[in-house]
């Protein structure tokens, strides 16, 4: 409604038919004769629960009744926070299938393809594209890095390289610098590009370090619900040096999300806000 305060009349009404409208007016028609639930995803095809009561205005219960049924009759299926389209994600996996064949084809030596960089090209944000892609046999995602289950890098295998990653893993959170262990530049750019180590402002972690830097940061959000940067270098048992890359990486992964001086649960969490 619109009102006139002042005169104390109502100059017009309107009444909302869609908050998540088709982007053609052509298509409109047809939008608004779909069920509440395939109306919302066919706009949105990724809809966490939030999203799910305020655009179709349902209280918390009966948002999380609508999504039971949208996966129960096959239209959705629960990834993480997120309900999607089956078939959004289905045209979704069969892209990131093809890019990966592709990225296998034209650099075999490579451990996989870089997961923001296939998030970006797939135009999906980095944590939506992880919980898609780990929900899928057809995919294996670790380091950072997407890969068919069959692909697999070649340089971390090799003695020098085990011996190297066993010496940063001795120290994860704090790990020393490559140079100080006399390890070859190539190495450790091999090992970057495999994704068996992170390069973070100029701070090589392993990947498992940091692996077990996002569960022991994960454990911590649900037990406190948000974190300072001292908290989480309590947590980790290491100094600012490295928990500072370390922070900006979870953020950057959604794990965490910045607010202030402190971290709360990012999307990719799985721990609620």
């Amino acid at each position: 409604m619109l009102r006139d305060l002042g005169r104390r009349a109502t100059v017009a009404g309107a009444e909302v038919l869609d908050v998540l409208p088709a982007p053609r007016a052509k298509d409109a028609p047809a939008r608004l004769l779909e069920p509440l639930g395939r109306r919302l995803l066919g706009a949105r095809p990724w809809l966490d629960a939030e999203d799910l009561a305020q655009a179709g205005g349902l209280a918390p219960g009966d948002a999380r009744a609508l999504g039971d049924d949208l996966v129960q009759d096959g239209t959705a299926v629960r990834l993480g926070p997120w309900l999607v389209d089956t078939s959004s994600l289905a045209t979704l996996l069969e892209s990131a299938h093809a890019r990966v064949r592709e990225h296998h084809a034209a650099h075999p030596r490579d451990p996989g393809l870089d997961l923001a960089a296939l998030a970006e090209s797939l135009r999906l944000p980095a944590s939506q594209l992880r919980a898609a892609l780990e929900g899928s046999a057809d995919f294996v995602v670790e380091h950072g890095t997407v890969r068919a289950p069959t692909h697999a890098g070649v340089t971390s295998a090799a003695p020098e390289a085990a011996a190297l990653l066993a010496a940063l893993d001795a120290a994860p959170f704090s790990p020393p610098s490559p140079s100080e262990l006399h390890a070859e530049s190539d190495l450790v750019r091999a090992l970057v590009r495999e994704g068996a180590l992170v390069d973070l402002d100029g701070v090589v972690f392993s990947a498992r370090a940091l692996d077990a830097a996002r569960g022991a940061v994960i454990e911590a959000l649900r037990d406190r619900g948000r974190l300072t940067v001292s908290d989480v270098r309590d947590v980790l048992g290491s100094t600012r040096k490295y928990v500072l890359p370390i922070c900006g990486w979870l953020d950057r992964q959604g794990i965490t999300r910045r607010r202030g001086d402190e971290r709360v649960p990012g999307p990719a969490s799985g721990v609620a806000p």
